[in-house]
């Protein structure tokens, strides 16, 4: 499936739940495909279990498709995820169309996102010859029986409400799907996105979904008001890959194998990325000490104490600090919960270097720096070791 098909599919679908939410009958029944009322034996019964609610919020969990002339035929299962809308009062009203949030200045859509989610089953049909959608609300229990019937591959009428909407699908849409995808089910659905993250990465960082749903909680605040600022594609052979950071300079790298199917990264300390590993080989003894100290700062702005830890010298690790908690303690009461490195002094001394630095207070520009100096030897590979003068 591509990406335009899968993105016209979802406005497809959001175009009838908004119908649902304002009620407009006419507009629903236009976008109804006349089987619906053959499967239900001519009842006009609800459309849907989403009918009932007051606001929707569409996430795909799965599409699958076929095409018999010119007709494609789309099985998608969703989740709708809602809340009563009575106390927001007017133009509150805020949802996704075309991938993008939608939403006044004012107004705080993440504060909105809710636990409550009905799962629903649609099939939506492109007919590209009339250029013409239908869909077909269906019970779980339907779905597979109606998935291979014959009928459903008959054309569509083209009316007023129906017309099919090609998406123009860019690189930076399909970043900001991601994120924005992601960044729901960490509100809404934690161990869904615990599920998403790489495999190696989430055994790596997180012990278990306790240990992510911590992490989460210390950062809920930033989380829920996250938006995607810039980012980066790179396409290698196995997958494609998307680099998001937001506004709080939080990464976000998901893994693209095929459309709405990834793999999410939070960091770029825990696990040697292929960029990495591209620019470490590329560059010289100081090149290669100053990338794995942004390794090591990085894990301190990202709260990974247990990492920053194992990659403290042995020596200088047990005379200053013999547990993992007099380690933490000391950074939280000394270093800035964000830290930016200015580079001040390189040296060298055998296989030993040297790099002074300062450090500031991202969050705060007025700030003044700390001088530290950071001790480290290369080992094998990208491995390092790292001390640093105790203040």
């Amino acid at each position: 499936m591509s990406r335009t098909s899968f993105h016209t599919v979802v406005h497809v679908v959001n175009l009838y739940i908004d119908s649902l939410f304002n009620e407009d009958n006419e507009r629903t029944s236009a976008m109804i495909d006349p089987i619906y009322y053959v499967i239900n034996q001519g009842n006009q019964r609800a459309l849907s279990v989403i009918e009932e609610i007051e606001w929707g919020f569409f996430e795909s969990e799965g599409m699958s498709s076929k095409i018999v002339d010119n007709v494609e035929v789309f099985f998608v299962k969703g989740i709708i995820s809602y809340e009563d809308m009575d106390d927001l009062g007017d133009g509150g009203w805020s949802y996704w169309e075309n991938d993008t949030f939608e939403e006044n200045e004012d107004f705080d859509y993440f504060a909105m996102i809710p636990p409550n989610r009905i799962e629903f089953n649609l099939i939506v049909k492109l007919d590209y010859n009339n250029n013409a959608f239908s869909i077909i609300p269906i019970n779980f229990e339907d779905f597979e029986e109606i998935e291979y019937s014959e009928e459903i591959t008959t054309s569509v009428e083209l009316n007023e409400h129906n017309e099919i909407m090609r998406i123009v699908v860019t690189d930076e849409v399909m970043a900001t799907t991601y994120f924005d995808y992601f960044i729901t089910l960490l509100l809404t659905d934690i161990e869904r996105a615990f599920n998403l993250l790489d495999e190696e990465y989430r055994e790596k960082r997180f012990v278990n979904l306790a240990e992510f749903n911590r992490f989460i909680d210390r950062n809920f605040g930033e989380l829920r008001h996250s938006r995607a600022m810039r980012y980066q594609v790179t396409h290698r052979d196995a997958y494609t890959q998307f680099i998001v950071i937001d506004e709080s300079g939080n990464d976000f790298i998901f893994r693209e194998t095929a459309v709405m199917q990834f793999a999410v990264i939070l960091d770029e300390h825990t696990l040697i990325l292929p960029e990495f590993l591209e620019a470490f080989n590329a560059t010289n003894a100081q090149g290669r000490v100053a990338l794995n100290l942004q390794r090591f700062t990085n894990s301190l702005n990202h709260e990974d104490y247990r990492f920053a830890y194992s990659k403290l010298a042995p020596g200088f690790r047990n005379n200053n600090f013999p547990t993992l908690q007099s380690f933490e303690s000391y950074i939280r009461d000394i270093l800035p919960e964000r830290m930016r490195i200015e580079h001040l002094e390189f040296g060298t001394e055998g296989n030993v270097y040297t790099y002074r630095v300062n450090i500031f207070d991202r969050d705060n520009g007025n700030a003044r720096g700390i001088e530290k100096t950071f001790i480290i030897q290369l080992q094998e590979g990208t491995d390092f070791v790292i001390s640093f003068n105790i203040i």
